[in-house]
């Protein structure tokens, strides 16, 4: 059974994969470079996570999760931070459309947006948007 961590990641992903898709190429953690062919892609990896403490034994703990999302465009032509513009606005608003995850998180807030090029075999603009996630788990397990 995965860790409530990975069930949100793996949330996030699937609603940026639902049709119709942010872009096409939706990715978790990934481990390779964006495939050249790609002119646009988003990859969801989680970041560090925080446990708020409670003062009664054996109480659900609350945890503040980071996701970095970032979201990559084929920037030829355009400077790189408006060539991301359009599929970074996309991906916004289909996480704020549900803030609970489907059930999975209590809140979903924003956190920050980071702005850079790519330094690919293709040039490309990225945005990396930081949510924190706010969820909760049973005291004895990750789940």
């Amino acid at each position: 059974m995965p860790t409530a961590h990975g069930d949100i990641a793996a949330a996030i992903v699937a609603r940026l994969q639902s049709s119709p898709a942010v872009c096409p190429v939706v990715l978790r953690s990934r481990m390779r470079p964006i495939a050249e062919q790609d002119s646009q892609a988003v990859v969801v990896r989680l970041g560090r996570s925080v446990a708020e403490r409670t003062a009664i034994l054996g109480a659900p703990i609350q945890w503040m999760t980071d996701v970095q999302i970032e979201c990559y465009a084929e920037a030829a032509a355009t400077p790189g931070d408006a060539a991301v513009d359009d599929l970074l606005q996309a991906v916004y608003t289909r996480l704020m459309a549900d803030k609970s995850l489907g059930g999975r998180a209590q809140d979903v807030m924003p956190q920050d947006i980071e702005w850079d090029n790519a330094a690919q075999a293709m040039p490309a603009g990225c945005a990396t948007l930081t949510v924190q996630v706010v969820h909760t788990t049973g005291a004895n397990t990750l789940t």
